[in-house]
């Protein structure tokens, strides 16, 4: 049986060029190439259905206490949820790379912290299908902590009633605590928005009628107001890759000879000759 690709089709390089792409030489040259596919995966992936509020109780109290600013009550009302303290006694099982992540009473405090809209709030109670759903994109070392801590990077669409979302979400790997759901950020369109072509992202910008620029290829856009977000959304490798998202042969070839991606990507393309 052939080697297959990261879309789960037949490997289109020979044995050696397949092993060559997943060596630690090819990666510190080229970097981290199976992104790409990572954020295609997300790009595809179903939307998570949000359940609604068990008590509707609830959802007019917290309204109220938000357009009343008292948001400590707010915090507090929300944390004594009946669903948050049941999901408090679990762990999840995301099936993307397949870790069981455990829930805690900071990690809704960290979600109120970058809002308390009604798309916020809703998404804190769909938490056990974000975990299950999220496509993991990237990581990065707990700076405060040292390299031995990591912040893990998933993507998922949410779809509500009246709205497409995206949703960034965060599960930290710590040493003391284990592995925990520490934070997510809801965004207020659709996931296609951030993971679409250049092209479609124009398309997107034109239906969605936005009035700041959705792709900036020199620093961070009004659009991508998470820094973060931005960063994950971001596989410069990705132009250099075949239909099944491995390196095509010629980068294969240039990458053995010593070009790093820096190179490849300030070398001039070339073009076929006019006719």
């Amino acid at each position: 049986m052939g080697n297959t690709a990261p879309d789960g089709t037949p490997s289109l390089l020979s044995p050696d060029d397949y092993s060559y792409i997943r060596s630690t030489e090819f990666k510190e040259r080229f970097g981290d190439w199976g992104k790409a596919w990572r954020l295609e995966k997300a790009k595809r992936a179903d939307y998570i259905l949000s359940s609604e509020i068990e008590n509707s109780q609830d959802t007019a109290a917290w309204e109220q206490l938000r357009n009343e600013k008292r948001y400590s009550e707010l915090r507090k009302f929300i944390y004594s949820s009946s669903q948050l303290k049941e999901m408090k006694q679990h762990r999840y099982l995301n099936r993307d790379i397949g870790i069981y992540v455990k829930v805690y009473n900071s990690t809704f405090g960290e979600i109120l912290g970058h809002n308390t809209d009604n798309n916020h709030i809703l998404s804190i109670y769909n938490i056990p299908e974000i975990i299950k759903n999220s496509i993991y994109i990237d990581q990065a070392a707990d700076e405060k902590r040292g390299t031995q801590n990591k912040y893990l990077y998933f993507l998922s669409g949410m779809k509500t009633k009246t709205d497409l979302l995206t949703v960034k979400s965060v599960i930290k790997e710590d040493l003391r605590t284990g592995i925990r759901y520490y934070d997510h950020h809801v965004y207020n369109h659709p996931k296609e928005l951030y993971l679409s072509t250049k092209k479609t992202e124009v398309d997107f910008q034109t239906r969605y009628q936005l009035t700041e620029p959705v792709w900036n290829e020199n620093q961070t856009s009004a659009f991508y107001y998470d820094k973060r977000l931005y960063e994950i959304c971001q596989c410069p490798q990705a132009k250099f890759l075949d239909k099944n998202f491995e390196p095509k042969k010629e980068i294969i070839d240039a990458v053995r000879k010593g070009k790093t991606l820096d190179d490849l990507l300030h070398t001039p393309q070339r073009r076929e000759p006019s006719r």
